[in-house]
């Protein structure tokens, strides 16, 4: 038995993106980052690989002068749904993301890092637009819920920073598409 020679052939495709964040995964309400993704993408399917980082956002006790700036390193894994028609196709996706909320102290004496593990649940749809096959410009808006809320604090004192219940994604990016 062959296969048949009309079955669309599987295609590669690396993605990077400008993102925007709302609510808290980290201690500001609103803050940025970038994402990048290697997918496989099929007919009406996709599976796609990620890493993103979450840019430094500070937090300072409300009595005192010290605090510490918190960013976020994520690796993640995903499968997506994707109805196609004509140059637009419409990626809605679901995966898991781990990796590592990081702390370091400041106006300190002796400052400190601290790491801990991070790990959250994602859904997300996105509208890629190709002007040409091998290229796609992509929107995106999806959501990342926490499953594992870390917490930071400064030697004695009370809890600094707790990492949100979740948070609201929006994203800018170009894709590059390979046979």
């Amino acid at each position: 038995m062959t296969p048949s020679s009309e079955a669309e052939p599987v295609r590669f495709a690396l993605g990077l993106e400008g993102q925007a964040q709302a609510l808290r995964l980290l201690p500001q309400i609103f803050g940025g980052g970038v994402a990048a993704t290697a997918g496989v993408l099929g007919a009406g399917w996709r599976a796609e690989l990620r890493a993103g980082y979450i840019a430094p956002q500070a937090r300072e006790y409300p009595t005192l002068t010290v605090g510490a700036t918190f960013d976020l390193w994520t690796v993640g894994a995903a499968g997506c749904w994707e109805p196609q028609r004509g140059r637009l196709s419409f990626p809605l996706c679901a995966g898991v993301e781990v990796g590592s909320l990081r702390g370091v102290t400041r106006t300190v004496e002796e400052p400190g890092r601290a790491g801990a593990f991070f790990a959250g649940l994602t859904a997300d749809a996105t509208l890629a637009f190709a002007p040409i096959p091998r290229l796609a410009l992509t929107a995106g808006f999806g959501g990342v819920l926490s499953a594992r809320r870390p917490l930071f604090h400064v030697r004695d004192q009370d809890t600094l920073f707790e990492a949100g219940p979740g948070a609201l994604r929006a994203s800018l990016g170009i894709e590059v598409r390979f046979r």
